[in-house]
């Protein structure tokens, strides 16, 4: 076979198209890899006040400019980019809880009572960090909604549906075809399926099909009037297209990165932050396990055992994580670990419910259920008496709460909580 080596050419109009391509695929990869290996610099690219969300944040911020800048264009679709534009500014405001963190701004008593989060922000009001019917609707709306826009209605009008046309007349741009699968991702991400902070990362890919999308109509477009969306750009625009992608994305990451050190630099965020990486840490140690993922979670147990080794909890996960990778010496040497501080806080607070709770739970883990019981007994009656002395106390009722659970009445738990 004699194949010349013009056919293997790059097609020279369609390099946005591949550069975008790529894009998509570099961040998917990057945010995976660190879900399999990295732990730590995933939580990093996730969690509040690091790189991830000053990612989303400057993204935003992108948006909003160019939103902005295309408004003030001759079109059917100035309306539409007017919207997007406060949307923009409305969510960028809010990623930051409008300046509350980065200034150290008390909030007013209304979010302080009623905020989920007590941060000067709208969406807490409504959700949070729990699951709840109203969240679960709101997830499933997006979602629906993004692949919608980034998907259905895109292919509608390349295949001339007369309600999609009528759509596109009154005002509603199409996002180019070649960007669907940030739309469907994101919204499946936004779904949280895993648990696994995955919303984040279409918190990252939507803001960027939306900049990519923008950039294009704002290259196609001559004497500030827009063209209609969907136009094939040729090849010098094609280029221009592809390097205003890179450079605004790699610019984007560096301003992130930059104010994540900065943030880090200041003495009273960095308190913050390592706080909320060790939250993170730990909440990731109990994800990973639950995956079975176990080298993830001995890693990040190890890094909470390094801080605060006087936790049996933390003694008895590492236990548990070893014995599942077969790793015997371990796993006994941390329960003797967990047995050791839980006989010393014992020993110190004869009359603690949560000493009691613990050591049953290190019985538990090495199926003596004699001692188990025996120490849940106690902690029955110690909580029992504690509410039975102070019934207005929520603390009490917490705490016997806390003992039905552990005993697996799940009824009466909640009924106390």
């Amino acid at each position: 076979m004699n194949i010349s080596m013009t056919q293997f050419k790059m097609p020279k109009n369609k390099l946005h198209i591949i550069v975008s391509s790529l894009l998509f695929m570099i961040i998917v990869s990057a945010y995976l890899i660190m879900a399999m290996k990295f732990p730590v610099a995933y939580i990093i690219g996730t969690y509040e006040d690091f790189v991830g969300e000053w990612t989303q944040f400057f993204l935003f911020v992108a948006v909003f400019i160019i939103a902005l800048r295309l408004a003030f264009f001759k079109s059917r679709f100035r309306f539409f980019f007017i919207v997007l534009a406060v949307a923009s500014f409305y969510t960028f405001m809010e990623e930051i809880s409008w300046g509350q963190r980065i200034f150290n701004i008390t909030p007013p008593e209304i979010f302080m009572k009623h905020n989920l989060q007590r941060e000067t922000n709208l969406h807490n009001f409504l959700t949070g960090p729990y699951t709840t019917q109203l969240k679960s609707f709101m997830e499933y709306l997006l979602a629906s909604g993004l692949t919608l826009y980034g998907l259905i209605y895109p292919v509608a009008l390349k295949g001339n549906v007369r309600f999609a046309q009528w759509s596109l007349s009154k005002g509603l741009p199409s996002p180019p075809l070649y960007l669907w699968p940030y739309f469907v991702l994101s919204a499946v991400l936004e779904l949280g399926i895993l648990q696994f902070n995955e919303a984040e990362v279409a918190e990252i890919l939507i803001p960027l099909a939306l900049l990519i999308f923008m950039l294009h109509l704002l290259i196609s477009s001559t004497n500030k009037t827009l063209s209609d969306t969907g136009t094939t750009l040729d090849k010098a625009a094609s280029g221009r297209l592809a390097f205003a992608i890179c450079s605004t994305f790699v610019l984007i990451v560096i301003m992130s990165t930059g104010t994540t050190y900065a943030g880090y630099s200041s003495p009273r965020l960095k308190v913050k932050m390592e706080n909320k990486l060790s939250n993170g840490i730990e909440k990731f140690a109990g994800r990973y396990k639950k995956y079975e993922m176990w080298e993830n979670a001995i890693y990040l147990y190890n890094i909470i055992d390094e801080r605060d080794p006087d936790r049996p909890s933390v003694q008895r996960n590492l236990a548990y994580c070893y014995g599942k990778t077969d790793s015997p010496e371990e796993e006994e040497d941390y329960i003797e670990r967990a047995f050791d501080i839980d006989l010393e806080k014992l020993e110190e607070r004869p009359a603690s419910i949560s000493a009691n709770l613990s050591i049953a739970l290190t019985y538990r883990q090495v199926d003596n259920s004699q001692k188990e019981q025996s120490h849940l007994d106690r902690a029955m009656e110690l909580a029992l008496k504690r509410v039975g002395s102070k019934p207005k106390s929520s603390v009490a009722a917490y705490w016997l709460g806390k003992v039905y659970e552990q005993q697996g009445n799940m009824s009466s738990a909640f009924t106390y909580y």
